[in-house]
């Protein structure tokens, strides 16, 4: 009896099959793999890590070394930046006094006006009476469903109790030391607040001078309504108080150094 001639596919698939049959008869049983190169295969996996290890506390301390000498050089500007800021108010304190023996023969009229303009621009320092404002981030026990993120002064904030203390009738104002003029921009950037693009930290101390009752009529008005209610929704701090003497330093800004007679006007 004859068999069928098998298909060349079928041949070549069975006698590959016998082909691996005896091979595992001759090697015995099949393992998962070989001892030695699983064996080099974690000692290459652990040299990697070492030396990953070592680079990573090689390079830590350089990272916090230039860190720290970043942190010191910004120190250092800082500090002299408010050297500078101070002699700069010493100096426009110098002018306007000798502006005041420059202009005594000028009359009393024109001697108003001049002081009346170094008032508004924040170019000389003033004390009197006035209202003292202290806003703060809140603190925990925050009110319920409020973000962390959400309980903090705001630049807004700042603008407004700001504008609320000059309709209050504020003739000079000034932020944590910063005096405001009428160029002065309160802005954020970040999580920080800049006054005259100065950073400040809370707690902002706001100090005007004004009429002695300055601090009732903030409280009674719009912006002290606005101040409560972010504390009862944000719970941030606030507190306005009358005071005897408030100190307002001159301005640091760039003020105007050129002037222009308009045509008409008077001379």
């Amino acid at each position: 009896m004859k068999h069928p001639p098998q298909n060349i596919l079928d041949r070549l698939i069975a006698e590959a099959q016998a082909d691996d049959y005896a091979l595992a008869q001759r090697s015995g049983p099949t393992t998962r793999g070989n001892p030695f190169i699983a064996g080099l295969l974690f000692a290459l996996i652990g040299l990697l890590l070492a030396t990953a290890f070592w680079q990573r506390q090689s390079v830590q301390p350089a990272a916090e070394q230039r860190r720290e000498a970043l942190v010191e050089r910004i120190r250092t500007q800082t500090d002299r930046a408010e050297d500078a800021q101070d002699q700069a108010a010493q100096l426009r304190a110098s002018v306007s006094q000798l502006q005041q023996l420059a202009t005594d023969g000028l009359g009393e009229d024109f001697s108003e006006k001049l002081r009346a303009i170094e008032v508004a621009t924040g170019f000389v320092g003033l004390r009197g009476p006035g209202a003292v404002l202290v806003m703060d981030d809140a603190q925990p026990p925050l009110p319920r469903g409020v973000d962390p993120a959400e309980a903090k002064v705001l630049d807004i904030d700042m603008q407004g109790a700001v504008n609320g203390l000059w309709q209050a009738g504020a003739e000079a104002i000034s932020i944590n030391g910063v005096r405001l003029t009428s160029v002065t921009a309160i802005r954020t950037a970040g999580e920080a607040i800049l006054v005259d693009y100065r950073p400040l930290e809370p707690p902002y101390r706001i100090d005007a001078i004004g009429p002695a009752d300055l601090a009732e009529r903030f409280s009674t008005g719009q912006a002290g309504d606005d101040l409560t209610q972010l504390g009862t929704d944000y719970g941030i701090q606030s507190e306005v108080t009358a005071a005897d003497e408030v100190t307002v330093p001159a301005s640091t800004a760039n003020l105007p150094n050129k002037a222009e007679v308009v045509k008409g006007g008077r001379q």
